[in-house]
Parts: structure tokens; C-alpha cells; sequence
């Protein structure tokens, strides 16, 4: 009897981790002949080949012309540099032959099954049952604000950091461990951070504060025999803040040139102030609804 839940279960995380190919039937790399289109094929792709020509040449991008006034790697944050995506990529065969495209929505459509799996499970963990665990978890990462950031390329990166650092977040909370449990938040939090958008990155670390301050509040509620006094509210605090703070220090090679390169100047590039950058703002229910 064991045996059998041992292989069913394997089998849905299986399902789960091929169900992006599923959804995305329409663009399945290799496949398909279609794919997103407008910004994906504009941006993302064309800054990580020109990262990766400078690297695989021994040298730094200093001046990219057309990009920003020609700024160098921290302007061209969209070709994600210091992820793992950007190294993977490069390594797969016919990558420089025209298959870049293909094989970085490739490791995107893994990267929303293995987001889909941490949440299943973590739902799973929580004694949801296994239905409601799935639609909970299959609309949490497949919805319309995902495939905007999908469309937008590098955004997605960030998407599927914060979701991967939330469940972290849950799972070291339910089952606190020295190591495993930190080092996921603490890799988590580098992925959220080096994904490629710092507007997508911005909000997201706005809901991991939100996340992490109400999980010693209601997770005990939710689950049985799961007791937290102050003393373990305080340690789970410091613990998980410690490891976010690890997180952002090993991005700091991708945070401090962004700021001081790219950043402090930007203002200046476009020759507005702030005040035109909220010019196409959304309207205040729009904004809760995209924070939501």
C-alpha cells in the first residue's frame, strides 16, 4: 500500500512538472513555431547574447550601442547576468546557431513546474487535500499576471523567485532546520533579487515582508498541532531576516553597479524628472489588484 502512494505520489509531481507544456502547448520550444512575441523576442534575449558574446570574448561589456546611451552590463539588467538561466543557456547545444530563444523558454516553462511543485507540496504539507492543493497551486502561478511577466522575459525570473522564496519562508516555518531551511531562503532570495527586473524584484520583496510577518500568526491557525509562543516568533524572525540578508549580500555584484551605474543616472538619460514616470500611472484599485 505504501508502495503504490509512494509511486502515485511521484507520479502528480511528475504531471506537475509537465504541465507548463501543457499550458503553453502553443509555444513548446522545438515544437511549436510560435511563441510570445513583442517584448520576449526584443529585449531579454538580445541583452543576455550580447552579455554572453562579451563574456565568451574575455571581456566586460563596457558600451553597448543603442541601449541606454550605451551603458554597460548593470543597464543591461534584462539579460540577467548573474543568474543561473544565463550560464545554463549558453551551455546548450546551438545556442549561438539561432536556438537562444528557444531554449531560454525552455528552462522558463521548467522554471513554472518546479514553482507549481514547491507550492503543491507545501499545500500538501498544510493537509489540503490533493485536488484543492492542485487548483490552489496551479492558479497561484498560472494566471494572467504571469504571462504578462512571461511576455516581458526577465520578469518572469523574478516572478518565480518570490513564489520559491514564499514557500521557503512557509516550509522553514513548519519545519525549522540549521541548514536546508535557511539556505533555501538564502537562495531564493538571490533568484527573486538577480532575475533581471528591479521593478518586478520591488514588489515582490513588498509581499515577502508582508508573507513573512503574518506566518507565525496564521500559520498555526491552519494547522494542527503546530504551537509558537513569542520566544519562537522572535528566533523565526531573525532566523528568516538573517537569511534575506544573506541573500541580498550575495547580489550585491548585480545590486551596487545597478544602483551607481545605471540608476543614479537614469533620471538624466531621459531628461524627466519623477514626476513624468507617474504620468501613465495605474489607477489605485489596478495597483492593488496587480499587488494582489
Amino acid at each position: 500500500m505504501k508502495t503504490q502512494q509512494c509511486v502515485g505520489k511521484y507520479v502528480i509531481y511528475t504531471l506537475i512538472l509537465l504541465l507548463p507544456f501543457v499550458v503553453f502547448y502553443w509555444q513548446v520550444p522545438f515544437v511549436s513555431k510560435y511563441t510570445i512575441g513583442n517584448d520576449y523576442v526584443a529585449y531579454d534575449i538580445q541583452n543576455q547574447m550580447d552579455l554572453q558574446f562579451s563574456i565568451k570574448h574575455g571581456t566586460f561589456p563596457l558600451f553597448v550601442p543603442g541601449y541606454a546611451g550605451g551603458l554597460s552590463a548593470s543597464g543591461l539588467t534584462l539579460g540577467g547576468m548573474y543568474h543561473p538561466f544565463f550560464y545554463i543557456a549558453a551551455l546548450l547545444p546551438g545556442y549561438w546557431d539561432g536556438n537562444a530563444l528557444l531554449w531560454n523558454t525552455l528552462l522558463r516553462l521548467f522554471s513554472l513546474g518546479i514553482a507549481h511543485l514547491a507550492l503543491f507540496v507545501l499545500l500538501r504539507r498544510l493537509r489540503l487535500n490533493t485536488i484543492f492543493a492542485f487548483i490552489i497551486s496551479f492558479i497561484t502561478v498560472y494566471n494572467l499576471r504571469m504571462l504578462d511577466l512571461f511576455r516581458y522575459g526577465a520578469s518572469l525570473e523574478n516572478y518565480i523567485g518570490y513564489l520559491l522564496l514564499c514557500t521557503s519562508l512557509v516550509f522553514y516555518f513548519l519545519k525549522p532546520s540549521r541548514f536546508i531551511g535557511p539556505a533555501s531562503i538564502i537562495a531564493s532570495t538571490y533568484l527573486l533579487i538577480c532575475g533581471g527586473h528591479p521593478q518586478q524584484m520591488y514588489l515582490s520583496f513588498l509581499g515577502v515582508a508582508i508573507v513573512t510577518l503574518f506566518i507565525p500568526f496564521i500559520i498555526p491557525k491552519i494547522t494542527e498541532g503546530t504551537q509558537v509562543n513569542h520566544p519562537s516568533r522572535l528566533k523565526y524572525f531573525m532566523v528568516t531576516s538573517s537569511a534575506i540578508l544573506t541573500g541580498i549580500l550575495l547580489s550585491a555584484a548585480y545590486i551596487v553597479p545597478f544602483y551607481y551605474d545605471f540608476l543614479m543616472m537614469n533620471a538624466s538619460r531621459v531628461g524627466q524628472g519623477y514626476q513624468w514616470s507617474l504620468s501613465y500611472s495605474d489607477s489605485l484599485s489596478g495597483l492593488l489588484n496587480s499587488f494582489f
